[in-house]
């Protein structure tokens, strides 16, 4: 079987069998229906779609909306702009000017490499994170009227940062359009942190496992705040200004478990992981209190005061074996860093501010955490 894309047009029409009226969604119209089966009408030619995309769909659809009715004030209306991974594979190459003609011409594996390269993340994971946002968040946090465009502009913003007038051109939206719009749907996103970074719940976990988590520090590059300026902003790995977030990866799934930030860039990584935004007076929410008696995290030498309490960095004393195990978790660990990095929003001077920085920051995590619940995980199991 070919790995090509089916034909299409620029403007995919897809109507579910039922009359349910369609609404506008960019250059498409797509129903409020789920697209388990529907009728798509390709450029004039007409087939029906029980593909497993649309399977997953529909599958999605269903998790989703029961999720809300679990200690939530949100509802359980179904979400009113639902894509398959092909239709989001097809509509956001577009958005960037790939066309469907220059689709068609190379294998599907060039055409995820595209789509990753612009948005960061797979079209399967953003088919998941489109349907989440409109039925995870409560109703007064949801965006009122989804436009996928704006939503793929944010995405891509995200992963390239370029300034507005370098995107006003190509994506022709004026750049105070393109400011508004990226912060109402990065803010969405941000929103489904407490759904998608979760702490460990009983049965997580074997009461005989001793590490939960691995533990690091990252740094993100700022320009120097002049109504602000001070060494609290330095930061020793970039050697300029920056902010600090301290992320935890579960050593036996691949999640993202616990993400904390910001911090001003000179605070040492133990530091935060034992007293958060607070100190030794008067503690913020940290990673040490919410280990379980007994469990620790795998971490750097830069918790070497925290060693055999809860933290356990490599030391000469252990076996051989256990030195592989703390490699391989410091490893993926930094799998999960550089994967945040290849964002250009963390990567370079940031120029929004600490509040904007910190929305941009887990607005990625969160993506990431979709993604590596959706194929592309950290590449090896501890």
């Amino acid at each position: 079987m070919s790995n090509r894309l089916p034909a299409r047009s620029s403007a995919v029409r897809i109507r579910a069998i039922s009359s349910s009226p369609a609404i506008r969604i960019g250059t498409g119209n797509l129903t409020t229906t789920p697209l388990a089966t529907a009728a798509i009408r390709i450029g004039g030619s007409r087939r029906t779609a029980t593909s497993r995309t649309s399977t997953l769909a529909a599958t999605a659809i269903t998790a989703a909306t029961k999720a809300t009715t679990a200690g939530s004030n949100t509802t359980t209306s179904p979400p009113s702009v639902v894509l398959t991974e092909e239709e989001v594979l097809c509509k956001g190459l577009e958005y960037v000017h790939f066309e469907n003609d220059r689709q068609q011409r190379v294998q599907r594996s060039r055409n995820i490499e595209r789509f990753r390269c612009n948005y960061g993340v797979s079209p399967l994971a953003i088919s998941k994170v489109i349907i989440d946002l409109q039925t995870l968040l409560d109703e007064e946090h949801r965006i009122k009227k989804f436009d996928i465009r704006y939503f793929f502009l944010t995405l891509f913003w995200f992963r390239s940062y370029l300034k507005y007038p370098q995107i006003e051109g190509p994506w022709k939206i004026c750049p105070q359009t393109i400011g508004d719009k990226i912060m109402i749907y990065a803010k969405a996103i941000q929103r489904l942190k407490k759904h998608k970074v979760k702490w460990f719940e009983d049965g997580d976990y074997d009461d005989d496992e001793i590490f939960l988590v691995s533990v690091d520090g990252i740094h993100c590059r700022t320009f120097e705040v002049r109504k602000d300026p001070g060494k609290k902003w330095y930061s020793h790995k970039s050697h300029g200004a920056g902010l600090a977030y301290e992320l935890a990866i579960a050593i036996r799934s691949d999640r993202l478990v616990w993400m904390n930030g910001p911090f001003y860039a000179s605070k040492p990584d133990i530091t935060i992981f034992r007293y958060g935004d607070g100190d030794e007076n008067n503690p913020g929410p940290n990673l040490r209190d919410m280990l379980p008696e007994g469990k620790r995290a795998v971490a750097d030498s830069g918790y070497r005061g925290e060693d055999g309490k809860t933290c356990s960095i490599t030391r000469q004393g252990d076996s051989d074996n256990v030195k592989e195990f703390k490699a391989r978790a410091k490893s993926r660990q930094e799998v999960f860093n550089s994967k945040v990095k290849a964002f250009v929003c963390t990567a370079t001077e940031f120029r929004h501010g600490k509040e904007v920085h910190a929305m941009a920051f887990e607005s990625v995590c969160i993506l990431l955490q979709y993604d590596m619940e959706n194929g592309h995980g950290l590449l090896f199991e501890v």
